[in-house]
């Protein structure tokens, strides 16, 4: 894969993580028969550059386990996990990487959130550099037990909080009723879902839950192909999805105005003028890690939004549309200015009533009385530039 400046962003902020939270794998029993050779290059690939996630290997007999289920006798078990792992390992290594089984302490009690694991072995496989393939196996009463794939995800991702949590199926994501892939879910939104295949609709429950644990971490549904370029690209290839928290103040004193300039400054490539944070704010919502903002301000009694930004490493995941969605929900009434060279253009022509294009700005508006759109427009552009 290109090392191109997309690649190398992404790259430079999973390095920021410590080696054992960069993330988990989950993959399908039917994903490792058909592509685990695709599957175990791109790890390979993965390790070189130095990010290396837990494994977590689902097997045919999953499907039969649920939570009200989560354990099964060990018999066969650890014969027929051992041979797919076994073969998924060769595989890394033949491609220049290293992986081994990790056979994780895990303390199964009565009920699922009553047990507990002891990741020392696994964070020893990070601490030499190895990819961990988590044995799942515990012991209940001294008798060994297969334990399934949603609860060895469940324990990991309470113990090591992940940064991503990626499933690799069959599929490239989910889909809709038009068999197209969906590009992103944003679990903060209150949705039934019903564009979804009815299918997903379990897989989705169960990321919730995962999610909910650690909620600052975000799920990716894929297929081996598509791996590098989910993690990789802004555009991604499969479905992305997070919970994200966003805030909403008037009080320019509630915010880290540090971070929330680098936001602005990264998603702009631009520098803002010193003095911005002196003018005054109607709204500022913002999200609670500062990965996107929207800032609106009053001209004239009007809602103005002045910016609406995430960050480069944001772009993709839906966060523009949830902030988007908060601003138009608040003030129906809306007017805002984008360059004539802004990428977003279609979008904004897309969700405006009405436009009026200049030599340097397009002035959009939402239910403005046609009364006053001439002065409102000459107001806009009027106003200086902040972005330099």
């Amino acid at each position: 894969m290109a090392h191109t400046p997309e690649f190398n962003l992404f790259l430079s902020h999973y390095r920021l993580l410590p080696k054992h939270q960069f993330a988990l794998v989950r993959v399908s029993h039917t994903a490792i028969q058909e592509d685990g050779s695709s599957l175990a290059e791109s790890l390979a690939m993965m390790q070189q550059l130095g990010m290396i996630p837990s494994i977590v290997l689902d097997t045919k007999w999953d499907s039969f386990l649920d939570t009200e289920q989560p354990i099964a006798s060990d018999r066969e078990s650890a014969r027929r996990f051992g041979a797919i792992a076994d073969f998924f390992i060769e595989q890394i290594r033949f491609y220049g990487g290293e992986a081994e089984l990790v056979k994780p302490a895990i303390d199964v009690r009565s009920t699922p959130s009553l047990w507990e694991m002891d990741p020392s072995a696994i964070l020893d496989c990070f601490n030499r550099h190895v990819i961990p393939i988590i044995l799942p196996f515990g012991h209940k009463n001294r008798r060994r037990v297969y334990i399934n794939g949603q609860e060895s995800t469940r324990l990991i991702m309470e113990t090591l909080s992940p940064n991503k949590y990626i499933l690799i199926t069959e599929q490239d994501g989910l889909r809709d009723h038009d068999d197209s892939v969906i590009p992103f879910l944003n679990l903060s939104e209150q949705r039934n879902y019903r564009h979804i295949l009815s299918q997903y609709k379990p897989l989705i429950r169960e990321i919730r839950l995962q999610l909910n644990r650690t909620p600052d971490a975000a799920a990716v549904i894929t297929n081996a192909h598509n791996l590098l370029r989910e993690i990789f690209t802004v555009k991604g290839q499969g479905t992305f999805i997070k919970r994200f928290t966003i805030h909403a103040t008037s009080k320019i004193r509630d915010l880290d105005l540090t971070r929330l300039k680098q936001l602005i400054e990264d998603a702009f490539d631009k520098d803002l003028v010193d003095d911005y944070f002196n003018e005054k704010f109607k709204l500022i919502v913002y999200e609670k890690n500062y990965e996107g903002v929207a800032i609106v301000k009053l001209i004239h009694g009007i809602p103005y939004l002045d910016k609406i930004a995430v960050t480069k490493a944001a772009e993709g995941t839906g966060l523009g549309g949830t902030l988007w969605a908060k601003i138009v929900e608040q003030y129906p009434t809306l007017v805002w200015r984008s360059t004539t060279s802004n990428p977003m253009n279609s979008f904004y022509f897309r969700q405006c009533h009405g436009c009026i294009k200049g030599s340097k700005w397009i002035v959009y508006w939402r239910n403005l009385n046609e009364s006053l759109i001439l002065e409102v427009v000459h107001r806009i552009n009027a106003i200086r530039s902040t972005l330099r």
